[in-house]
């Protein structure tokens, strides 16, 4: 496999955030996160339909761009620069955007036999779980194209900034836009940004920021079809009306680890951890 780098921009927000929303204050859940980036990527295999006046590489690069840039007109702390470990500069300084082009492989084989090295590669300058302090940037995307047809938009978002959960409805928002190809406003009410008022800063120590501790992991990857998940739907089914899948697969996930739990502990008492929505 092998990257061809064909750009790389600052996208700004389409419209200059305004002065009194220059300071995005943390709250404490994000004080005490650790300054990590946590990585997204998105598949997007070539459409059976697409003709060849169907969008180019270039044309599909154009309008993710554009459409960025008027979502971080909404979401405008994404596109600023850590000051300190209290305060975010809503600046407007940018986010990265690489549009990159992948030789060598097809978008199936990666689908089919994932591998980490290979899926490193979608993103920019290796961000994925990086801990640097010394980068600035809050977002980076990564448009990868492959020969076949098919896109790769890897995301790298820092922690300090965002949850899952926030990062998901931005991923949402922005979708919404380029998809219509669409003004924001059409689509997009304004976020609160008040977890600092939910969740108030507190005067820390000058200590260390928190640190993801690196050691040497097994990965293993569990394919669920389409018959086995209609089985455990049809299990939680006897509890839960109409589960999703994710549902189905996550008690699934969650009742064998109890019973590992178990097994090798005697116990099963689990450490109850925080969820921000």
């Amino acid at each position: 496999m092998e990257v061809e780098i064909i750009s790389r921009e600052t996208i700004k927000p389409f419209t200059s955030t305004s002065p009194h929303n220059r300071t995005y204050n943390l709250s404490f859940l994000e004080q005490v996160n650790p300054r990590t980036y946590v990585p997204v990527v998105y598949f997007y295999p070539k459409e059976a339909s697409e003709t060849p006046d169907f969008l180019t590489g270039g044309d599909k690069s154009n309008q993710l761009k554009k459409s960025l840039s008027e979502t971080l007109a909404k979401y405008y702390p994404f596109a600023g620069r850590i000051r300190d470990r209290g305060t975010i500069d809503c600046n407007d300084d940018g986010v990265t955007f690489v549009e990159a082009r992948i030789k060598n492989i097809e978008l199936s084989e990666i689908l089919e036999h994932p591998k980490d090295e290979v899926l490193d590669l979608l993103f920019t300058d290796n961000l994925q779980w990086n801990e640097d302090s010394n980068i600035n940037v809050l977002l980076a995307v990564q448009v990868s194209f492959f020969d076949c047809g098919g896109m790769a938009v890897g995301i790298c978002m820092s922690h300090k900034i965002a949850d899952t959960s926030t990062m998901i409805n931005f991923i949402n928002d922005w979708a919404a836009v380029a998809r219509d190809n669409k003004k924001c406003d059409q689509y997009v009410p304004s976020p609160a940004f008040i977890s600092a008022t939910v969740f108030p800063r507190c005067d820390l120590p000058l200590s260390p920021e928190a640190m993801i501790e690196k050691s040497n992991c097994v990965t293993k990857r569990f394919v669920f079809d389409a018959t086995k998940i209609a089985a455990l739907k049809a299990i939680v089914t006897e509890k839960l009306q109409n589960p999703t899948r994710v549902e189905a697969v996550t008690a699934f996930i969650h009742s064998r680890a109890i019973s590992a739990l178990r097994s090798t502990s005697g116990s099963s008492s689990t450490q109850p951890l925080s969820s921000r929505r």
